[in-house]
């Protein structure tokens, strides 16, 4: 865009095509986190038409994800351990409540508030950061960049996300995408 306005509204932030609402009298922080997140907003649901209600997820969770990586970038070190650390200790709390549903559930017909904000935002995050642990984060960052070349002025779904990382990872990826997207199963091993 060639101007993009940030302005002072109301209810936290909100996004729109070259603007962005915010709410203000907040700390730095929080403040530059909402305006990056709403700003990212723009990629996913703007540049590659992300569906909301289909997919939260897919708009919520990689809008975190990045809003997450510029975060670290714009603060250095304001980050303990993993970047993302903050959404897995957030999916753990959903993965253990009886809010936990599965990513596939369209946004207007989760049971309850929680388990739409925790499953779009952190467990949409959490699912592309366990991704990259998986396949590398230097290949998911490749794969992020081949879904948006492939996707752009669309309307992707789960499966284009999915063709993009196995393109540029060379591995078969349906076992992951499908635990992840359309269940609540539980990983239960150990090492003896």
């Amino acid at each position: 865009y060639e101007q993009f306005t940030f302005a002072q509204g109301v209810d936290g932030g909100m996004e729109y095509p070259n603007l962005t609402l915010v709410t203000g009298r907040r700390k730095l922080g929080r403040l530059v986190g909402t305006s990056v997140h709403e700003s990212v907003h723009n990629w996913f649901y703007g540049m590659l038409g992300s569906d909301e209600g289909s997919y939260p997820w897919m708009d919520e969770g990689f809008t975190e994800y990045a809003s997450s990586e510029v975060m670290a970038h714009l603060f250095p070190g304001s980050a303990q351990g993993r970047i993302h650390a903050d959404a897995l200790s957030a999916y753990l709390d959903l993965a253990h409540s009886p809010d936990h549903e599965p990513m596939s559930t369209h946004a207007d017909h989760f049971t309850t508030n929680r388990g739409y904000g925790a499953t779009a935002y952190s467990k949409g995050e959490f699912f592309l950061d366990q991704l990259g642990a998986v396949i590398g984060d230097s290949t998911l960052h490749r794969g992020l960049l081949k879904y948006y070349g492939s996707c752009r002025f669309k309307h992707p779904e789960p499966v284009d996300v999915q063709r993009s990382m196995e393109k540029v990872s060379g591995l078969q990826l349906d076992w992951y995408f499908d635990e992840w997207i359309n269940s609540t199963a539980d990983l239960d091993h150990s090492v003896k």
